[in-house]
């Protein structure tokens, strides 16, 4: 079925959540949230009219469309590169089972650059906010497809930003973005890979970024392989980009990020 890979990865995240929440209660979690600095401000970052093209890199090993991309990769590595070639922020997969991403890696990431940091996962429950911000998270994702309800993607949104954090809330089509706006996202996030087939398809979310309000932060999230695919959102009037294989597939990466940040809109 269609969506067999979307329940493999749910379920997968439900059995972490236990195994996580077992050993580091919530309650735990709050203490070392309190021992740590205030997240950086990553909506303003978005924000930023002094950087015409905005680039959140992105740090993963693997992917379920890709397979291995950089197994060997070291965090630090590609986060002080990003920094260095101008990304305005850094996202970082937490994902186990299906992008070999930990919270590890987005606590090492956060200690070693002055950038807002994305925690990229599946974020069904409280408990992964609480988690991301004790390893140093300014911002998580929150895909509005798998949260069930308004008032739950709403209450996460309160958690998120109860912790400093504007989350990105990420939408795939008119009722995911109706929804997003109910709750009153101010960051949204545009993916064009389908979630159940995996197939990117920029076509039909296109039209999308027309109906988000100027208040809000518009950002093209995948299938975006080198500075000629940022033209037909350029047209669309979107300057925030969302980029990851293409950064860590490149053999030169700082390269090909700098490629992005000097388009021209």
């Amino acid at each position: 079925m269609e969506y067999d890979f979307l329940n493999k990865v749910l379920s997968a995240v439900r059995a972490r959540i236990r195994r996580d929440s077992t050993a580091e209660p919530i309650s735990a979690l709050k203490s070392r949230i309190s021992q740590i600095p205030l997240p950086i401000d990553f909506y303003r970052a978005l924000k930023d009219e002094s950087v015409p093209i905005k680039i959140i890199a992105e740090f993963k090993r693997s992917s379920p469309s890709k397979g291995n991309i950089r197994q060997d990769a070291e965090v630090e590595h590609f986060v002080r590169l990003y920094e260095r070639a101008g990304a305005i922020a850094v996202s970082v997969l937490t994902e186990e089972e299906y992008f070999r991403g930990s919270m590890n890696d987005l606590s090492r990431a956060s200690h070693c650059t002055k950038l807002p940091v994305l925690c990229k996962d599946f974020i069904i429950e409280a408990y992964q906010i609480f988690q991301a911000r004790a390893a140093g998270a300014s911002s998580v994702l929150l895909i509005a497809r798998i949260i069930p309800s308004d008032e739950e993607l709403r209450y996460l949104l309160q958690v998120s930003r109860a912790l400093g954090m504007e989350p990105l809330v990420e939408i795939h089509d008119e009722e995911d973005l109706e929804r997003a706006l109910r709750a009153e996202a101010r960051i949204i996030g545009v993916n064009s890979r389908n979630l159940g087939t995996l197939k990117v398809e920029p076509e039909k979310v296109l039209p999308l970024f027309s109906h988000i309000p100027p208040h809000c932060v518009a950002v093209a999230e995948s299938g975006i392989n080198g500075p000629e695919d940022l033209e037909q959102y350029f047209q669309l009037g979107v300057r925030c980009f969302l980029v990851g294989t293409y950064l860590m597939k490149s053999p030169d990466p700082e390269k090909a990020l700098l490629s992005l940040v000097n388009s021209e809109p």
